[in-house]
């Protein structure tokens, strides 16, 4: 690439930002001037991404309205570059923006988690999707031929895909309550906790991000199986929730600590 179309290129990189204008990129006068040209593909810029925007937020967007959220996609899509051709990735930090937006965060304190929570998502629909890691577990029905002496050393393993979440706010209500049409009943100054995983449909093969909130106790037995623990390292109070846990689908098997004692029966 010659110096002169790479610097045409950043020119109109930051043409479309309005960090320049059509003339720097060599845009040709004719019917139309070349700021009114260059203006064309700033407006197909932004609205291309506001529209990326809206497919990842469309929680913050029934929240405050198509204006208001063009308006906070506008700042994002400005402010934020676009670092690759593929824009399924495009959208990180958009709860820092909100935040910039005073009057919005007055109105709604609680939308910058909100962001936070469906990136969350949309993080864990994209990971999902990638290569599973490789792991040495057995299936959760071979559980029954663990001798009971080993049950101690017995480590649990969440599904690749698996998201913790947790937040002041009641989001995982929200989420529901945003379905149901109903957030006027809602208490959204009520902290949730728990977990964002990918299931798919018993009719379909279509795949969808599924929100189970939990009680703090079943999060905090989450948290110390994400964290590698044994059962016989996890607080005994917590493991009454496994049952709870397991009953989700989040858990794809276990395998064993100890490797020197005998481990079936």
């Amino acid at each position: 690439m010659s110096d002169s179309l790479a610097k045409i290129q950043q020119e109109f990189a930051r043409a479309l930002k309005y960090e320049s204008d059509g003339e720097r990129c060599d845009i040709v006068s004719d019917h139309f001037s070349d700021t009114q040209r260059i203006q064309i593909y700033r407006n197909n810029f932004v609205i291309s991404l506001s529209e990326v925007m809206s497919a990842t937020y469309p929680m913050v967007e029934a929240l405050v309205g198509e204006e208001c959220f063009t308006q906070l996609a506008r700042q994002y899509v400005l402010s934020t570059p676009l670092h690759s051709a593929d824009v399924s990735e495009y959208g990180e930090g958009f709860s820092e923006t909100i935040q910039l937006f005073p009057s919005v965060i007055e109105a709604a304190p609680y939308l910058s988690e909100v962001a936070r929570f469906e990136w969350c998502c949309d993080q864990t629909f994209r990971s999902a999707q990638c290569e599973l890691t490789l792991k040495t577990i057995q299936p959760l029905t071979e559980l029954v031929h663990v001798a009971p002496e080993m049950h101690h050393s017995l480590m649990l393993h969440l599904k690749d895909g698996v998201s913790l979440f947790d937040s002041p706010y009641a989001l995982y209500s929200l989420q529901q309550a945003i379905l149901d049409n109903n957030i006027e009943q809602l208490n959204i100054q009520q902290s949730e906790t728990g977990v964002i995983t990918l299931a798919n449909t018993q009719h379909t093969n279509d795949e969808l991000i599924v929100c189970h909130s939990l009680t703090n106790e079943a999060y905090q037995l989450v948290i110390a199986i994400n964290d590698g623990n044994s059962l016989s390292e996890i607080d005994p109070h917590l493991l009454p929730h496994l049952d709870s846990i397991i009953s989700l689908g989040i858990v794809a098997g276990f395998s064993v600590s100890a490797t020197k004692e005998k481990i079936y029966e």
